[in-house]
């Protein structure tokens, strides 16, 4: 074979191949982001269902609007990265499934909402 037909074979396969490696890893890409894009939106609703249903238990102390506080806030607390703050709102959890909502929780309450606006920043950069 001539040198020129083996030069411009290597060069068709490679005109082949290239836009499929491009392709993949374009798409492999573009995957990763739409994957954190549908995590960060699911971590603001949880963060908003925690506010509402908390709100929500000053209109009803029942046992069932705890409960669903109380998973909400578990469900906010595993998206959070510090044990501390993860603690804070366990307890502030707990003190609502033991007593109910007052001026007790309302304080623990707002410490919860700074956490949460502090991740609220970290989601939004």
């Amino acid at each position: 074979m001539d040198a020129t037909i083996i030069v411009a074979l290597v060069a068709a396969i490679a005109a082949v191949i290239a836009p499929i490696f491009t392709a993949f890893f374009n798409n492999r890409k573009e995957l990763k982001l739409k994957k954190i894009d549908i995590f960060q939106k699911s971590k603001i609703e949880v963060y908003q269902s925690f506010c509402a249903t908390y709100g929500a238990l000053a209109d009803s102390d029942s046992r069932e609007e705890m409960r669903k506080f109380m998973g909400i806030a578990y469900m906010v607390a595993i998206t959070l990265e510090d044990d501390k703050e993860q603690y804070k709102l366990f307890n502030l959890a707990s003190t609502v499934e033991s007593v109910g909502k007052g001026s007790t929780t309302d304080a623990a309450f707002l410490e919860c909402m700074k956490i949460l606006s502090n991740a609220m920043k970290q989601v939004a950069s």
